[in-house]
């Protein structure tokens, strides 16, 4: 892969059904020669590869799963370049804040990475109140974890919804 990797490019993501899940590089960790990268997913589905004039139009309320990956897939040709959004604007698409549960210690961790390296966390905090509906789980998949997990959001029935929408959090589960 000769093509410098950049926010703004969407590759396709194999799901072990068939089929590629566009995946929109919205942050890559600076200065790496095999970078972090953070991708947004979308309830969207290429089957035929260069088909991505489906997802030349997706915006910030479209996304269904946010990752935190490395560029392996990429750098082994696995996920397929399929476009660059030529209007892509990284203060357009902000990091969203992350949760991390330690259910030993008992309590939730909010965490915020910075808007340009998404390795980097600038801000941690206990969060009294389990406010975690809709946000993200704080952990790094490889490739393979990524594509299990679109494969099984994409077995699903009806629109796709995000892992942790689904899961609901019992204070129980801390006892």
């Amino acid at each position: 892969m000769s093509k410098k990797i950049a926010p703004g490019q969407i590759y396709g993501v194999p799901l072990k059904s068939g089929g590629y899940a566009p995946g929109l590089i919205t942050r890559v960790q600076p200065r790496s020669r095999m970078p972090g990268i953070m991708m947004c997913f979308f309830n969207r589905y290429i089957f035929n590869i260069p088909d991505a004039t489906d997802v030349m139009d997706v915006t910030l309320k479209d996304v269904t799963y946010i990752a935190m990956t490395g560029v392996l897939g990429i750098k082994k040709e696995r996920w397929p370049f399929l476009a660059e959004l030529k209007k892509f604007k990284t203060e357009e698409w902000p990091a969203p804040p992350f949760f991390r549960i330690d259910v030993v210690r008992g309590f939730v961790t909010i965490v915020e990475f910075d808007n340009v390296d998404p390795t980097r966390r600038v801000r941690e905090w206990v969060d009294s109140d389990f406010a975690i509906d809709g946000l993200p789980m704080d952990c790094s998949s490889g490739p393979e974890g990524v594509e299990i997990e679109l494969t099984n959001l994409s077995r699903m029935h009806g629109p796709i919804i995000p892992l942790w929408r689904r899961w609901k959090f019992d204070r129980s589960m801390l006892k």
